[in-house]
């Protein structure tokens, strides 16, 4: 194998690990952003329901 070929490999290979870990990473972030507006709007629906029980 040449040296312009195992370099090739290596690339395939490092991009490999990246699409691999990234998918997670991106999950994880859009579930925060995700239970965050759903904390928001549970706050919010709370005010409301105290607004109209008092």
């Amino acid at each position: 194998m040449s040296a312009v070929e195992s370099k090739e490999k290596v690339k395939i290979l490092q991009a490999d690990v990246i699409w691999r870990e990234y998918p997670i990473a991106d999950v994880q972030k859009r579930w925060q952003s995700c239970q965050t507006f759903i904390d928001v709007l549970g706050k919010g629906i709370l005010k409301q329901l105290i607004a109209e029980l008092s």
